[in-house]
């Protein structure tokens, strides 16, 4: 009997009893839920990453057009330009035609009562 008691203990290992299961489980859902999280900041990182890759190209061609544009203002030709397109001005003894944007006229007709006092609500 004694023998056969020694055998059936044996047979139960730490690995069979029902709380070892128990805690395997806990452990894969806590590996589990680590490399969800893993996978989380990794992919806000890679968004984030590719979001300050984009504003680095548009940086970047911004700077390349502001320095054109300096280099242009530092030639004589280039402030001239600038000048005149800015300011509207000349050389002396040149003539300057300003045109401005057309703005079609008003025309006075012949309002009715109503219209003039809805013109009137709408000023205020």
């Amino acid at each position: 009997m004694i023998s056969s008691r020694f055998k059936k203990e044996k047979r139960k290992t730490i690995l069979h009893h029902p709380l070892s299961f128990v805690m395997l489980f806990l452990v894969a859902v806590g590996l589990f839920s680590g490399i969800l999280e893993a996978y989380k900041r990794y992919s806000f990182a890679k968004k984030e990453r590719d979001l300050a890759a984009f504003e680095l190209e548009d940086v970047s061609a911004k700077k390349e057009l502001i320095s054109k544009r300096v280099e242009n203002l530092q030639s004589e030709s280039g402030l001239t330009f600038e000048l005149r397109k800015r300011f509207g001005v000349g050389e002396t003894g040149e003539e300057l035609l300003i045109l401005e944007p057309y703005k079609p006229a008003e025309i006075n007709s012949q309002k009715s009562f109503w219209q003039k006092i809805k013109r009137v609500f709408e000023e205020s």
